[in-house]
C-alpha cells in the first residue's frame, strides 16, 4: 500500500514536472517568434530608410515614387520625405515605449505647427489612419491626429502663392529647405534627447536592486 501510494505521488509530480516543461518550452517559442518578428520589422524599417534617402539625394529615384514626385519642386518633396522619416521614427519610438505620450504630443505639436509637418500629415492622415496594423499604431496616429486637428482648429492652414513658372512657392518666399530656422530644429533635437534620457534612466531605475533580499527589481 506505502508503495503504491509512493508511485501515485510520484507519477503526479511527474506529470506536473512534463507538463511545466511543456509550458516552459512553450513560453520560450513565443518569446523567440516575437524577437525574430521584431528583428524582421527593424530591418524592413531600415531598409525603407535607406530607400528615402536615396530618392531624396536623386530626382530619378524620387520620380519612381509616383507622380507627386515627378514634379520640378524638388525641396517640397525632400521635405515630404524627411518629415515621413521623423514621423517614422516616433512611430519606432512609441512602439519601444521609449517616449511617453506627453512627449510625443509635444515633439507632434512642434512640427505640425510648421507648414511643411503639416501639409504632410494632410496628404497622408488618411492612409496611415485606415493602414495601421496594430492597437499601438492606431494610439500612435490618434495622438498625432489629435495635435493636428487641434492645430487646424487654432490656426488656419498656410496658403502657399503659385509662382509664374507654375511652381509653388515655399511660405514667406523661401525654399522650404530653409523655412525651419535653428530654434525650431533646436527645439525638437532637446524633445527627443529628453524622451530618451528619460527613457534610459527609468531602465536604470528599474535595473537597481531591492534593499534586503538582493535580487533586481
Amino acid at each position: 500500500m506505502i508503495l503504491s501510494n509512493i508511485g501515485q505521488t510520484y507519477g503526479a509530480a511527474s506529470a506536473l514536472v512534463s507538463v511545466l516543461a511543456l509550458v516552459g518550452v512553450a513560453f520560450s517559442l513565443i518569446v523567440q517568434s516575437r524577437e525574430a518578428k521584431a528583428t524582421r520589422e527593424q530591418a524592413m524599417r531600415a531598409l525603407h530608410a535607406d530607400l528615402i534617402k536615396m530618392a531624396m539625394d536623386d530626382p530619378l529615384y524620387r520620380a519612381c515614387w509616383g507622380a507627386f514626385f515627378t514634379s520640378e519642386d524638388e525641396d517640397n518633396q525632400r521635405a515630404h520625405m524627411y518629415v515621413n522619416m521623423i514621423v517614422n521614427h516616433w512611430l519606432l519610438m512609441w512602439e519601444l515605449r521609449s517616449i511617453t505620450e506627453p512627449h510625443l504630443r509635444a515633439v507632434a505639436r512642434t512640427v505640425i505647427e510648421g507648414p511643411i509637418g503639416r501639409k504632410f500629415w494632410e496628404d497622408v492622415r488618411d492612409l496611415r489612419i485606415a493602414s495601421a496594423g496594430t492597437r499601438r499604431e492606431r494610439e500612435f496616429n490618434r495622438i498625432i491626429d489629435s495635435e493636428y486637428v487641434g492645430m487646424a482648429e487654432i490656426t488656419p492652414a498656410v496658403q502657399r502663392p503659385a509662382r509664374q513658372d507654375g511652381r509653388s512657392f515655399a511660405p514667406d518666399g523661401v525654399h522650404a529647405r530653409n523655412i525651419v530656422d535653428r530654434t525650431f530644429v533646436w527645439r525638437i533635437l532637446v524633445a527627443l534627447g529628453a524622451g530618451l534620457a528619460f527613457g534610459v534612466i527609468r531602465r536604470i531605475l528599474r535595473a537597481r536592486p531591492k534593499k534586503g533580499n538582493g535580487k533586481y527589481a
